[in-house]
């Protein structure tokens, strides 16, 4: 696979190499440089010709236009055009074409079109075309168009077109075109177009156009055009999907939220107490969006398989529609964990879950305080079973009171 890997990438090279306008040999000696320490060198006084092959200890030259391969590193004042190989590191004052492999670090002034591989870090300091590859860290100027692969942290300016790869994060300062995939976080001051993916952060200061998935958190700084995937999910314009624990749109959402809380400035927090035959007694959180909510609870629970007690945990998605004046239909469907305290010796579950649908009919007696009804149906399973231990109709009836919004915006919601 490794050698795949270089294979294509010198010939992505020779690629770059022909569309990029070749560097001329400046006027001068053009010969070999043989070099024990760059003022005991062949070419000592080089400071305006053109070295073909350059060996040595530790060597200095105008230009290389050949092969450079040095023990402890070679420094080049101008341009490189070829392979340059230094056994610590390896300098470029202003632009390198070719090959560079450094023991733990290249450093090109301007720009690098090829291939750099460095041990501990590489640093180009604009436009990078090709593949840069460091042990622990690559720094790139503006103008990235490649593969930028280290085993920490890469960074860069504006103008990303291709793929970063980190063991810890990518920072890019300016747009990014193509697939960030950083261990644990990466970072785009501007706009992302194309795929983010860490163990934890995604944060795009601009528009999201693709995908964002993280451990954590995926934040799009603008608008959301796409997919967002993890525990929680911020955007100001969204539009597309967002998947997660906890999913936030600042502005406006043409999509879908699917998440166990999604919000946004309108979202309203609602408090539930209810009585019912299914549950004996629940309290809950209902998070009110103006045409769809999502409840989360807790309540008292009597499935008469071997227990008298257990305890539940709850939780419902569903769409209201408001039917006339204070008076609102709802349906939801929901999810419920219940944990027995029945013998297991008997041959009684300790914890099963239940499947649920519930259609409510709700009636605001102010802005605060109102009362529902429900009816419902629901499918108990016991874990590790397909096939249900029980079903029934059940009833619920209780009072919400409305607790504000869940956010405060400071700028008109639209």
């Amino acid at each position: 696979m490794k050698t795949k890997i270089l294979l294509l990438s010198l010939l992505c090279t020779g690629n770059l190499m022909a569309q990029t306008p070749a560097t001329k040999p400046a006027h001068g000696k053009t010969g070999i440089d043989l070099s024990l320490w760059h003022n005991i060198s062949t070419q000592r006084n080089d400071s305006t010709g053109s070295t073909m092959l350059n060996l040595g200890i530790t060597s200095k030259v105008h230009n290389l236009y050949g092969v450079g391969v040095n023990v402890l590193g070679g420094v080049t004042t101008n341009d490189v055009c070829g392979v340059q190989i230094g056994g610590l590191f390896n300098v470029t004052g202003n632009r390198m074409q070719g090959v560079q492999i450094g023991g733990l670090t290249n450093v090109n002034g301007d720009g690098m079109y090829g291939v750099s591989m460095a041990g501990l870090v590489s640093i180009t300091g604009d436009k990078t075309r090709g593949v840069l590859a460091s042990g622990l860290v690559g720094i790139t100027g503006d103008k990235m168009q490649g593969v930028m692969l280290s085993g920490l942290l890469n960074v860069s300016g504006e103008n990303n077109q291709g793929i970063q790869v980190a063991g810890i994060a990518n920072v890019s300062g300016g747009s990014m075109q193509g697939i960030q995939i950083g261990g644990l976080t990466n970072v785009t001051g501007g706009p992302v177009n194309g795929l983010q993916l860490s163990g934890l952060l995604n944060v795009a200061g601009g528009s999201v156009s693709g995908l964002q998935l993280g451990g954590l958190l995926n934040v799009a700084g603008e608008n959301l055009n796409g997919v967002q995937a993890g525990a929680m999910n911020v955007a100001v314009h969204a539009r597309g999907l967002q998947i997660g624990l906890f999913n936030y749109y600042q502005k406006s959402m043409d999509g879908l939220q699917l998440g166990l809380i999604n919000a946004s400035p309108r979202t309203r927090i609602q408090t539930l107490t209810m009585l019912g035959t299914g549950n004996l007694f629940q309290v809950g959180a209902r998070f009110q969006n103006p045409h769809s909510y999502t409840i989360v609870g807790i309540g008292t629970y009597n499935p008469d398989y071997g227990s008298k007690l257990s305890t539940s945990f709850i939780y419902r998605m569903g769409l209201t529609l408001p039917i006339c004046q204070r008076w609102s239909l709802s349906g939801d469907l929901g999810y419920q964990h219940t944990q027995t305290m029945a013998n297991r010796h008997h041959g009684y579950p300790s914890s099963l879950y239940a499947l649920q649908t519930r259609i409510n009919v709700e009636h605001q007696f102010t802005d605060r305080l109102g009362a529902f009804l429900t009816g419902g149906y629901g499918w108990d399973r016991q874990y590790g079973h397909c096939s249900p231990i029980g079903h029934d109709f059940f009833f619920e009836a209780g009072i919400s009171i409305d607790c504000g919004r869940l956010f405060k915006s400071s700028t008109k919601v639209d």
